[in-house]
């Protein structure tokens, strides 16, 4: 009988025994499982990372090829402009050399021949030989420096007025550089070149800023301009048909009222010809100042001696002393009476209604 039980307790001892180990072995396999999935959760994430990375890094490579291509053009486009811009001061400065060089010689030949003068002058006497000579130095010390001091001038001034032009301190009086010989064929007149707003390129068709310059004039002075650069100056409808004939121009008006600078910007401006009586045509507005100039687009120029405007029985011209592209009659009269009131001086309707502003300034740029 004890046989038999310790038998029984001995089946069941290693029954016990088998489903321990059968337990154990099963959580250890649970767990195993467990960190098997989170290690291979990992790794996905990991591959998924390196994948981004591998992307990023490549995008970066292209974007960093672009970029220092994009670099390289723009310095490429600078280097080019210097390169130019060199090269014409260059060429400049090899001219004024020249101008310089020939005006030494015929100064030379002016002091030989009145050198040649005294030598002759046997029955002056010895003090009016020398009062001569120093007359005559003085002269040309005065010559030579006028001589230099003119070609210079003439060295700093820009060839052209365009966009980016680099800004210049000039020695004239004018308010922005004088270009003296324009490229554009037909205009004789000098021209006007702000150089410093929105980056320059003007070319200053109008400027009212004293009142010294009477603008209430008839239409062939006009058709060929008028006035002084340095102070009020209309350059003339025949100039201004003529530059904007050479391409695309927008327009830029600045005005003054009471302490305040606002502005007005058309970006199509042209003239036509005489012969259909210097016809405006404008662009889209913008600016600060306000659209005054619109309600003149398509009209026709007019003088106190040339009606073209659209009132019938009445000279808008005369009427409101001065000289635009009246229509019935003005919304804007900056040709108008220096400081006059009621509409007859230099308005500009969105900004002063019928006051006169203090100071007006039209320009033109190319575009294109």
């Amino acid at each position: 009988m004890n046989d038999k039980i310790c038998q029984l307790e001995s089946k069941l001892s290693a029954i016990d025994s088998d489903a321990i180990q059968q337990k154990v072995l099963t959580a250890i396999h649970s767990r195993v499982d467990v960190h098997f999935s989170k290690l291979l959760n990992a790794s996905e994430r990991t591959e998924e990372t390196l994948n981004r990375t591998a992307t990023l890094l490549k995008s970066f490579n292209t974007n960093n090829t672009n970029f220092q291509n994009s670099m390289m053009d723009r310095y490429q486009v600078l280097f080019d402009n210097v390169t130019t811009d060199v090269d014409d001061l260059l060429t400049r400065g090899r001219n004024l050399s020249s101008k310089i060089e020939n005006n030494l010689i015929i100064l030379k030949d002016d002091v030989d021949l009145r050198m040649q003068r005294v030598e002759s002058s046997t029955n002056e006497s010895v003090v009016k030989s020398l009062a001569y000579l120093e007359t005559m130095t003085s002269e040309l010390n005065s010559t030579l420096v006028d001589n230099i001091e003119s070609l210079m001038i003439g060295l700093s001034m820009p060839e052209k007025c365009e966009k980016n032009t680099p800004i210049i301190n000039h020695p004239n009086k004018t308010p922005y550089p004088v270009i003296y010989k324009s490229q554009i064929l037909g205009v004789d007149s000098p021209i006007l070149c702000d150089t410093v707003t929105e980056g320059g390129g003007w070319i200053v068709i109008q400027r009212r800023s004293t009142g010294d310059v009477d603008f209430y004039r008839d239409w062939d002075i006009y058709k060929r301009g008028f006035g002084n650069l340095d102070t009020d100056f209309w350059l003339g409808n025949e100039n201004i048909h003529i530059i904007t004939s050479s391409g695309e121009y927008e327009l830029r008006v600045e005005l003054r009222y009471q302490g305040q600078s606002k502005f007005a910007v058309y970006d199509r401006f042209s003239l036509a010809g005489e012969s259909d009586n210097y016809r405006i045509t404008l662009g889209k507005y913008s600016g600060t100042a306000g659209d005054s100039l619109t309600g003149h687009n398509g009209q026709q120029f007019s003088t106190y001696d040339r009606d073209n405007d659209n009132r019938s029985g009445e000279n808008c011209a005369e009427t409101y002393t001065g000289a635009w592209w009246y229509n019935n009659c003005h919304t804007s009269n900056l040709n108008g009476k220096w400081q006059a009131v009621d509409y007859k001086g230099l308005t500009w309707y969105s900004f002063t209604t019928g006051n006169p502003v203090s100071f007006s300034e039209m320009k033109i740029r190319r575009v294109k």
